[in-house]
């Protein structure tokens, strides 16, 4: 028979350290909506839990209504104001998003979002990046401005617009070039705010 010569609460805090490890291995992993207490389900659908939250695995996360509720909250916080208000500012980063969101994280600690928020009957995404954005990180922003054109529309759009924001420092000059179309009756412009809080940037 072995004799174990270790320090007897070092070994009993290991057991258990393995047997809470076992439990988990033995729970299921689910997404947890942190606004309703819903779990995903496994068809992607969002429901109440069949057991205790205490036997799954929790993975953090929004439903798309808690999401969409957040996101909404978060930017009420937030002000708007003009592609201008970058002049002055040195960036440490820009952050592009797919082709619906643009971050700017300035040195000082503030930080914007270029955006559209989307809705029916409508597209508004950047269509293309003239420049590096590391030409805008480093140094102060010199020139920083908005311009737009009703002009050349692409092929079976009725209504669109394009919206250009030029921001230029002592490396070179970005331009972004954003394309938004509609049937008419909604926006196709975009949307330039400062965080309050840089946590709640998406």
């Amino acid at each position: 028979m072995l004799e174990f010569t270790g320090d007897i609460d070092d070994y009993r805090k290991e057991l258990e350290m393995n047997k809470k490890i076992e439990k988990m291995n033995e729970k299921i992993m689910v997404s947890y909506c942190m606004g309703c207490g819903k779990i995903r389900l496994p068809d992607g659908s969002w429901g109440v839990p069949e057991l205790s939250l205490d036997s799954y695995v929790l993975s953090h996360s929004y439903c798309k209504p808690c999401g969409e509720q957040a996101i909404a909250e978060a930017r009420a916080e937030n002000v708007e104001c003009e592609i201008s208000a970058l002049e002055g500012k040195i960036l440490s980063r820009v952050e592009q998003i797919d082709n619906r969101f643009i971050l700017f994280y300035a040195i000082d600690g503030s930080s914007y979002e270029m955006y559209h928020d989307q809705d029916c009957c409508e597209d508004v995404r950047v269509d293309e990046v003239i420049g590096d954005y590391e030409d805008l990180v480093g140094v102060p922003i010199l020139d920083a401005r908005e311009e737009s054109s009703s002009t050349n529309g692409k092929k079976s759009d009725t209504s669109f617009m394009w919206t250009f924001y030029i921001i230029r420092t002592i490396k070179g000059t970005v331009t972004i070039r954003w394309y938004g179309s509609s049937n008419g009756y909604y926006s196709e412009s975009v949307s330039f705010r400062e965080f309050i809080n840089e946590s709640q940037m998406a």
